[in-house]
């Protein structure tokens, strides 16, 4: 395994295990607060984060990496959170559980050992534990009766993560809603919209495909979401849990007016529905919206708009495509 060089002045480490769109920019944002962030991986690094120590979870011995970084602050963010991926129970179970089982195994021996002494552990879970439709914003009490599997996965990790909080280990359980900004694969529907725009600027795409546009959604932009995990980090609970969304719903529809009118393009854009695009058999709720009074109480404050995420997110595809 990679020696990671324990010379290096900052005092606290966080060790974020899982190399996913979210981790960059907790990375970032830890640099930015004074924390040496360190990435642990299971398959693709970072890429563009040279300043980043990253460490592949395959190379080596994980209990001798743990005991020599002695990491302050860890988070768990391992697993495929595109919900129509997550097609196989049991592939799916190994993806976003079982993989971190066997991690917050290691962190829980070694703690008992007393060779680490985290303060904080957070593990991410998601809005799609809520499942089922509801007409206000979902609080944290709210009943988890997932309507697909991923849900389903992450139910298994709340549980999984109340169960090693009771065994001792400092865990804090976050439940993300939908984050979205650069770098977020062209899967999820702000940057597929966003990348269609900047193929079509350039004239190599003659229209705008999408699925049910009529969804209400709670986007939140993930370097909003990342000051949110630095919060929890110093100021979360052990033992709760915490939405990480804006608190504010919005349709598809509306989402994809404010793109289309930050398109380049002098003639209209063509847009072609599709509700074949929209996986049914993993369908989540019509409305998921955020009640984020726990996190707001703890000083989070959302500093970014929709409009700001979608003109980033459009700049960085026409750079890319």
């Amino acid at each position: 395994m990679q020696q990671i060089n324990m010379s290096k002045t900052r005092s606290q480490k966080l060790l974020l295990f899982g190399s996913g769109f979210m981790s960059r920019f907790i990375a970032a944002e830890a640099l930015n607060d004074g924390l040496e962030p360190v990435v642990l991986y299971n398959r693709h690094p970072l890429e563009d984060m040279e300043s980043v120590e990253q460490v592949c979870l395959s190379a080596g011995d994980v209990a001798s990496f743990l005991a020599d970084l002695r990491p302050s602050y860890i988070i768990a963010l391992q697993g495929s959170s595109f919900v129509p991926d997550n097609k196989h129970l049991v592939e799916s179970l190994h993806a976003n559980l079982i993989i971190t089982i066997r991690f917050l195994e290691q962190v829980m021996s070694l703690v008992q050992k007393g060779k680490i002494s985290p303060e904080k552990i957070v593990l991410v879970g998601s809005a799609a534990e809520y499942g089922r439709t509801y007409l206000e914003p979902i609080s944290e009490t709210f009943p988890l009766q997932a309507t697909s599997i991923y849900g389903l996965t992450k139910i298994f990790l709340f549980n999984t993560a109340m169960y090693y909080c009771q065994k001792g280990l400092p865990i804090v359980y976050t439940r993300q809603f939908n984050c979205t900004g650069p770098y977020q694969r062209a899967d999820f529907v702000i940057p597929s919209i966003c990348r269609q725009i900047a193929l079509v600027e350039k004239g190599r795409k003659d229209c705008i495909s999408i699925g049910d546009v009529t969804q209400l959604r709670d986007f939140i932009d993930v370097r909003d979401a990342a000051k949110a995990y630095l919060i929890l980090f110093r100021q979360g609970i052990v033992g709760d849990v915490y939405n990480v969304g804006s608190g504010h719903a919005i349709s598809i529809s509306e989402v994809l007016d404010m793109a289309v009118s930050l398109a380049r393009s002098r003639t209209k854009l063509v847009i072609k529905t599709h509700n074949g695009l929209f996986f049914n058999e993993n369908a989540l709720s019509n409305m998921i919206c955020a009640n984020v009074v726990k996190l707001r109480a703890l000083g989070f404050q959302q500093r970014l708009k929709l409009n700001d995420t979608l003109h980033d997110v459009i700049e960085f595809w026409r750079n890319r495509v």
